[in-house]
């Protein structure tokens, strides 16, 4: 409710209760408890693959190459992890995808999706669009199919930063990853520098 008044991270508090008329529930954040929370759901992840790792301070990267099948396949293994966090008290929003960066962007592009429009996502919001029998010329075009209309945000951790990036963009009009795809990678290094180059090859390779 608060995303949807215009509540953004950063705001100063008197904003944030001018953007709510007031109604507004205040409680000091614990980030040292939200990391020791996330360290305690990877320990419960490492059930699904050899190798957990933590996505930032937002969720959790698990590499699943291989391991698929033990689980009848990427949407039986994600309906197994679903539950597990819904007996934790959490809701599970999910992405497989060939690059780790991929995934983590369809992943956070769910869970906004679903706080900007105010609605109850299914208990395991997810996309797959890893198969062992794709070859890579058909899964690469899979994924940009998928991450091509995400807004260039979506694609870092560090959003504040990327935010600004963003709101360059759209001044030339570009507000979507595949029309940034697009652009000549010199001016785009030019414009706004090399590590927004290393995101795009990072989300692809």
């Amino acid at each position: 409710a608060a995303r949807a008044a215009g509540v953004r991270t950063g705001m100063t508090l008197a904003e944030a209760r001018a953007r709510t008329a007031g109604d507004i529930l205040l409680a000091p954040a614990d980030p040292r408890g939200d990391r020791r929370a996330l360290a305690w759901l990877a320990d419960l992840a490492d059930r699904f693959s050899p190798a957990v790792g933590l996505d930032g301070d937002q969720g959790l990267l698990l590499d699943i190459t291989g391991v698929a099948h033990l689980f009848r396949g990427e949407a039986g293994l994600i309906a197994r992890a679903g539950a597990l966090i819904r007996g934790r008290g959490f809701r599970l929003t999910a992405a497989i995808a060939p690059t780790p960066l991929a995934a983590s962007a369809l992943a956070r592009a769910q869970a906004y999706t679903h706080a900007h429009a105010q609605a109850h996502p299914p208990a395991d919001a997810t996309v797959v669009v890893a198969h062992d029998r794709a070859g890579p010329d058909e899964t690469r075009a899979a994924l940009a199919r998928l991450v091509g209309p995400l807004p260039p945000e979506m694609i870092s951790l560090d959003g504040e930063r990327l935010r600004r990036v963003a709101e360059g963009l759209a001044r030339l009009g570009i507000r979507r990853v595949d029309a940034l795809d697009a652009l000549p990678r010199s001016s785009v290094a030019e414009r706004f520098g090399s590590g927004l180059l290393d995101l795009l090859d990072r989300l692809y390779d």
